[in-house]
């Protein structure tokens, strides 16, 4: 089964009814019946919370349900030393070490990272990345 890496800012989406959210609901329910892996940083949880905690959508008993939701999904994370080539993509492509993590993660087990994040598609694009990491709307 192919492994699909899934940033923050599609897993989100799963929550927060934003523009492309009925794709990234469809990559998480495709991922519920089997159809294919998700992995991650294991920073993803963090970021996914924090922005769940700053959306204003998402607070107090709310935030810990979605919390444990997204818990419970049971997403490989990945640690720090098995991501991949952090350091190098950072350098190279000139992104955050935050983005860089998911598209590492995504050049080592040869998937497809989705984003939402439209700064870090236009960062890798032209890079020798640029099919390494996929919008989530063409999920």
């Amino acid at each position: 089964m192919a492994d699909i890496v899934v940033d923050t800012s599609t897993v989100v989406k799963w929550y927060i009814p934003e523009q492309h959210h009925e794709q990234a609901r469809t990559l998480r329910d495709d991922f519920l019946d089997g159809k294919h892996d998700l992995c991650a940083p294991a920073l993803m949880p963090f970021e996914a919370v924090n922005a769940l905690n700053y959306s204003g959508h998402y607070d107090g008993e709310r935030l810990h349900e979605a919390a444990t939701s997204l818990d419970n999904y049971g997403i490989e994370l990945v640690s720090f030393g098995s991501v991949g080539p952090i350091a190098e993509i950072a350098n190279t492509v000139d992104i955050t070490v935050y983005d860089a993590a998911y598209v590492a993660l995504a050049v080592d087990r040869d998937a497809t990272a989705y984003t939402a994040d439209g700064n870090l598609l236009q960062d890798v694009d032209g890079s020798k990345y640029d099919d390494t990491v996929a919008h989530i709307q063409t999920y």
